[in-house]
C-alpha cells in the first residue's frame, strides 16, 4: 500500500509514546508502556499471534483507537497495528550466532 509512506511515526521517550501522523488528520498517540498500568501495577494486554515473514510472533495489538485510525487514513478496513512482545522469541536462521532475537522490522518493535 503506497499510502504507508505518508504515515510519520515520532518517537517520545521521555513522554512514553509514539505518535503517528498522516497528512490532513489528526496524529494518534500510542503508549509505548507494555504492560504497565497507573500505580505500577499490571493492565490486560491483547496478546496475538500472527505471521510475518513466514514464522509466528507473539504480538501486542494497540487497540481499536489506532487500528480504526489506520483504516481512516489508510482507506482500508480490517487494519491492525501490532507490536512484539517481550516474550517473542524469534531468533535469527540465517545468521552464525542463533541467539540473537529477531525483530519484526529492521529498526522498531511497532510493523505498519
Amino acid at each position: 500500500e503506497t499510502k504507508l509512506c505518508l504515515i510519520k511515526p515520532t518517537i517520545d521517550e521521555k513522554g512514553n509514546f509514539m505518535e503517528l501522523a498522516f497528512p490532513h488528520t489528526e496524529p494518534i498517540r500510542i503508549s509505548l508502556k507494555e504492560s504497565l498500568g497507573k500505580g505500577g501495577g499490571k493492565t490486560t494486554v491483547q496478546l496475538c499471534q500472527s505471521k510475518v515473514c513466514g514464522d509466528r510472533i507473539l504480538g501486542i495489538d494497540c487497540g481499536d483507537k489506532v487500528a480504526d485510525w489506520l483504516c481512516d487514513v489508510l482507506c482500508m478496513n480490517g487494519l491492525r497495528l501490532i507490536r512484539q512482545s517481550a516474550e517473542d522469541n524469534r531468533f535469527s536462521k540465517k545468521s552464525s550466532d542463533k541467539t540473537l532475537p529477531l525483530p519484526l522490522s529492521n529498526q522498531a518493535q511497532f510493523l505498519l
